[in-house]
């Protein structure tokens, strides 16, 4: 039976077969069997006897269970696998603690909208590069609402200065704003791994034009203003336990109404001119 590969004999007063004799070995290979000396066949039950040596013979199952050892490193790696799920799960959706917090960002990317200004020979527009930004947030969580106050700075350099449409050569000047805002924000998942959120804030704006000119006369304006602002916030925040959050958002600022005054040579005229910048950031809470 061996040497044929199909069934297994072992040398026992009876082994007990998963399945019926009749169902496990056929007719023919039993006949086989005895004739080949062992005796006699005796279905029992399930099990069936050859010959004196009240041997057993059962066919291999099709799909023969898994070793014990191979079990338990099976176990193992499924349950190293289950703690690993559950740790993450568990730090990255803790619920979220209310409370104070305090964060920074840094905006790789603050495009200011172009200004006009005047001058003794017309309007000037002034187009902005992208420029960079950074600031300060402090603030406390109410459920899914958060009030916090923000101080930021965005700095951009002067691109093209225009005179009624043309590029006037050499152009120089840089723009800063420092602003103040209180912002109400609301999360929306707040105890979920990703937290989308809204807000506005008012707040107060310090706006310097310095340097504006071209290579000739490099300096036709060089003032500040301050006034009234106020901004659009759209984020996405990382929650990373129940304390921090990584986030990324876009926010759009506006300061209308700023005065602004060229040299007297320029003309010394006074110009209102209204600010807008807009700036994504990243940073952490």
């Amino acid at each position: 039976a061996l040497s044929l590969g199909i069934a297994h004999c072992e040398a026992a007063p009876l082994v007990r077969s998963s399945y019926h004799a009749h169902e496990q070995i056929d007719r023919p290979l039993l006949e086989a069997v005895a004739a080949g000396g062992f005796g006699s066949i005796q279905p029992h039950g399930d099990r069936v006897r050859v010959g004196e040596a009240k041997w057993s013979i059962a066919r291999r199952p099709e799909h023969p269970a898994t070793s014990i050892d191979q079990q338990r490193r099976l176990e193992m790696r499924l349950k190293s696998l289950i703690a690993a799920v559950c740790l993450f799960t568990a730090v990255a959706t803790a619920a979220r603690a209310e409370g104070w917090y305090a964060g920074g960002f840094y905006a790789p990317a603050a495009m200011s909208e172009d200004v006009d200004f005047g001058t003794a020979l017309g309007t000037v527009t002034t187009e902005f590069s992208d420029g960079t930004g950074w600031g300060l947030v402090f603030g406390r969580e109410l459920g899914s609402w958060r009030f916090e106050g923000e101080w930021s700075q965005r700095e951009s350099d002067v691109d093209n200065h225009l005179l009624g449409g043309a590029a006037l050569p050499g152009p120089t000047g840089t723009l800063d704003a420092q602003t103040l805002f209180v912002n109400g924000i609301y999360d929306f998942n707040r105890d979920g791994t990703f937290a989308p959120y809204l807000g506005v804030g008012l707040g107060w704006a310090e706006v310097e034009l310095d340097g504006f000119g071209v290579a000739p006369v490099p300096a036709v304006l060089s003032d500040d203003d301050s006034g009234f602002a106020y901004q659009f916030i759209a984020g996405l925040g990382f929650n990373v336990g129940s304390t921090w959050s990584l986030f990324v958002d876009y926010r759009h600022f506006f300061a209308d109404g700023l005065e602004m005054t060229v040299t007297p040579g320029a003309g010394g005229v006074t110009s209102e001119v209204d600010f807008e910048v807009e700036s994504i950031q990243a940073g952490a809470r």
